[in-house]
């Protein structure tokens, strides 16, 4: 369709013809592959967007394109505070991040990726279990 775009496997979408909702986007991954190229589309929409990075030298880059990074690891014990209060004030969390081996026929190859997207935070915040947390964080933040 025409003047439709879609990010991430399940959907947010927008429709500039219908008019524009801007949002405020949690991303893991805004430094990969896919993130990297859609955090400038998303901006350019309006949307705001803040990421989750491992480095500081990753932060500084994002928030030089004025997204607001976070640091923290999505396979690392991040502290869930911190993670649902990055995530909670946000409109939709997108996890666009992967861990493709360079050599995906070795044994366990796939196994950090398969991590990532089962046991990998924002993942985990995600999980019914951690649900009652993060809505009891956002609702102290607001």
């Amino acid at each position: 369709m025409s003047g439709f775009c879609t990010a991430g496997s399940r959907g947010i979408i927008l429709a500039p013809r219908l008019g524009r909702v801007i949002m405020r986007l949690f991303i893991a991954g805004a430094t990969g592959v896919l993130g990297r190229n859609l955090v400038p589309l998303l901006q350019a929409r309006g949307h705001s967007v803040r990421a989750l990075v491992r480095t500081s030298s990753q932060a500084d880059a994002l928030a030089a394109q004025g997204v607001e990074p976070v640091l923290g690891d999505v396979l690392a014990p991040t502290p869930q505070a911190l993670l649902a209060g990055a995530m909670c004030s946000c409109d939709a969390v997108l996890h666009l991040a992967t861990a493709i081996p360079s050599n995906p026929a070795a044994p366990g190859a796939w196994d950090a990726n398969t991590a990532l997207r089962t046991t990998g935070v924002p993942g985990r915040c995600l999980m019914p279990r951690w649900q009652p947390a993060w809505r009891a964080t956002c609702n102290r933040a607001s």
